[in-house]
């Protein structure tokens, strides 16, 4: 039987807009039928995966029959290996050629896209590698217009998975002039397909001095001043205890965020097959909240 909010017309809608340096990305729009002053959830694909994700769709759909705005956006690392158009040609991208500091030039035009459009607050939300796309972008450009960030399985936000061994074969690529070549496969643990490119594995100490910080620089979680919502699948593959070390450590490092909660999806893989509803239930609800205790400071001034 379907309930009312199964039976709410929603809109949807293929948008374009064009990153920072003018290159051509696509999202997908997910709205109630009737204009309303809500809150936009802009949605960030994991590795290898892009906006129209079956998965993201559901979770989009459902958003919006319980009032939400919902906006899957793809970055230029969408999928394993993209072509991008540009005012000055193509451009090789995709997981496997993306470089994470580029990222804020694709994550701050939605942002802007969005507060452009519509009156209301925004939610930014990463899957896996899309919240550390997310928390560089914030470091880098600030929160203005942003109501929270969710993490939604995001292990990579605080730790490196990327196989250490090798550093001296994709040196030797790049020096080359080929560091578009992929490294061996396993050289990207966990994902799928699990390579990388040279060019962009060189970059992994860059990574990690803007992701996770070091030798004085605190990592860019540091610099969230907005509350945050985390969580993990209990069918993701992961113990108890990683996640419990996830969740630690990304409440010891988001310092300036006011809040920080966490939870546990029930059955939920890291794609959240079957589990769409239950992501957009929580998405609905933490918007909920934040705006019981906005509305509550501002009866408080």
């Amino acid at each position: 039987m379907k309930t009312a909010a199964d039976s709410t017309e929603i809109r949807e809608q293929i948008l374009h807009v064009h990153s920072q340096d003018g290159f051509t990305l696509a999202g997908c729009l997910f709205e109630p039928s009737v204009p309303a002053d809500t809150t936009t959830v802009i949605w960030i694909h994991g590795v290898s995966l892009g906006f129209s994700e079956p998965e993201y769709v559901e979770i989009g759909r459902a958003v919006a029959r319980g009032g939400l705005r919902f906006l899957s956006v793809e970055t230029r690392g969408h999928n394993f290996g993209a072509w991008l158009r540009g005012p000055g040609g193509s451009k090789l991208a995709g997981s496997a050629w993306e470089y994470l500091s580029e990222a804020p030039m694709d994550v701050s035009a939605w942002r802007k896209y969005a507060l452009d459009r519509w009156a209301g607050r925004i939610i930014l939300a990463g899957h896996g590698w899309g919240a550390a796309k997310i928390v560089v972008d914030i470091a880098e450009r600030g929160s203005n217009g942003l109501a929270g960030v969710v993490f939604a399985s995001s292990g990579s936000l605080v730790r490196d998975q990327l196989d250490p061994s090798n550093v001296g074969e994709a040196e030797t690529l790049v020096a080359a002039g080929r560091g578009w070549q992929l490294l061996p496969w396993g050289t990207r643990p966990g994902m799928a397909p699990n390579t990388v490119s040279a060019q962009s594995y060189a970059k992994r100490p860059r990574v990690h001095r803007d992701l996770y910080g070091g030798s004085g620089q605190p990592p860019a979680l540091a610099s969230v001043d907005v509350p945050i919502l985390a969580w993990f699948g209990d069918s993701e593959g992961r113990s108890d205890g990683e996640i419990e070390g996830f969740f630690d450590r990304i409440r010891r490092d988001a310092l300036a965020a006011p809040q920080v909660h966490t939870k546990m999806l029930v059955g939920g893989s890291f794609l959240y097959t079957g589990t769409e509803l239950q992501v957009a239930r929580h998405l609905v609800t933490w918007d909920r909240m934040l705006n019981k205790s906005r509305r509550k400071k501002e009866g408080s001034l």
